[in-house]
């Protein structure tokens, strides 16, 4: 029983029906406040089981396969040729062991499986992928954070967020392939709002950017409840 539903066929607000009930006495009153817990808890239970989903299916397309990084890293070469830095490019210099062990922990500090995250790091490192795409559950409004490791640049994807939702189902519709178009086009703007931070050198307007970033997230994850949940 839903009391908003029936209040607007009675032609009355929630508030005005609730009242009715009340003066009346009515057992109806007790048995909508029933449903609406009900309803509550049944969606925090859809919400949690769909964690625990989320944390069973490997989410990671292999670094040498995805279309997205793989375009993002040959754009930053040619921007680099064109005299761009990045923070990130310091370290390309680093040997590839000490790549693979810094990008493979940063995996794993975001609770990647270690042999997963020591595969993904070494694909990555091996074959000059700069991005590498992972997920963690964390505060706050951000919908990614990005992060410089042994020459890559980490995007995290905040599986918290309400956007994560449509990220996510666009990566299981393309499983069995390599990638689909709209995956590939969120991707590469992740990557480049990413190396935008980067390439900044400035730590204040650094620090703006990573405001910026928060209060995008912020602004999407509204704009998705209202959309979505409203």
């Amino acid at each position: 029983m839903n009391l908003s539903e029936d209040a607007e066929i009675e032609g009355v607000t929630a508030g005005e029906y609730e009242e009715m009930l009340q003066k009346d006495n009515d057992p109806r009153l007790h048995i909508y406040k029933l449903s609406q817990r009900i309803d509550s808890n049944l969606g925090a239970i859809r919400s949690q089981l769909k964690r625990y989903s989320e944390g069973t299916r490997k989410r990671n397309i292999a670094p040498d396969e995805d279309k997205a990084t793989r375009a993002a890293s040959i754009a930053t070469e040619a921007r680099k040729k064109e005299g761009y830095k990045g923070d990130s490019d310091a370290d390309e210099n680093l040997p590839d062991e000490e790549k693979v062990e810094e990008v493979a922990a940063e995996l794993e500090s975001k609770g990647l499986d270690p042999e997963e995250a020591q595969e993904i790091a070494v694909q990555s490192v091996t074959n000059n992928i700069k991005y590498v795409f992972q997920e963690a559950g964390y505060d706050g409004p951000s919908f990614f954070t990005m992060s410089p490791r042994g020459g890559s640049i980490i995007v995290t994807i905040n599986r918290n967020h309400p956007a994560a939702k449509f990220f996510y189902e666009l990566l299981e519709a393309s499983e069995g392939e390599t990638s689909s178009k709209a995956l590939d086009a969120l991707k590469l703007m992740l990557c480049a709002w990413s190396r935008m931070e980067d390439e900044t050198q400035n730590d204040i307007q650094k620090q703006r950017l990573s405001d910026i970033r928060a209060d995008w997230g912020k602004m999407v994850r509204e704009f998705y409840n209202v959309a979505f949940d409203g």
